[in-house]
């Protein structure tokens, strides 16, 4: 249940990557990061001279590979996998109704505490 609950957090952290960019990157810790945390400018690094026409920029970089491209995809990945391991490594630990309250309670919480709080930026 250990490397599940990790699991779990790593998924619900990647979560909250992927919204917090999405919805608020301009009041975000990645706004100073760079392209590839701005989805605004992001999308076009899975094309040639970031022109969907001139087609992809390497060989599936705007389907499996496109996790490389940009940090909402990234996280997606990162989010996808971690909760698939989750439940590849889950073994029972109160009984399947209990530790699906209490894993989905730990998805909730990371996610608000990363989203709401750590993820924002502060002008310090």
């Amino acid at each position: 249940m250990i490397l599940t609950t990790i699991l779990i957090i790593i998924s619900a952290i990647a979560n909250a990557v992927m919204d917090k960019i999405s919805f608020h990157h301009s009041t975000s810790i990645f706004k100073n990061l760079g392209d590839f945390w701005n989805p605004k400018e992001s999308w076009k690094f899975k094309w040639k001279n970031g022109d969907k026409e001139q087609g992809e920029r390497f060989p599936l970089s705007s389907s499996l590979l496109v996790g490389v491209t940009d940090a909402w995809h990234a996280a997606k990945f990162v989010m996808r996998w971690s909760m698939l391991g989750a439940v590849l490594a889950y073994t029972p630990m109160f009984g399947l109704f209990y530790d699906a309250v209490l894993m989905a309670f730990m998805m909730v919480f990371t996610f608000g505490l990363f989203f709401t709080y750590i993820f924002n930026k502060t002008d310090s």
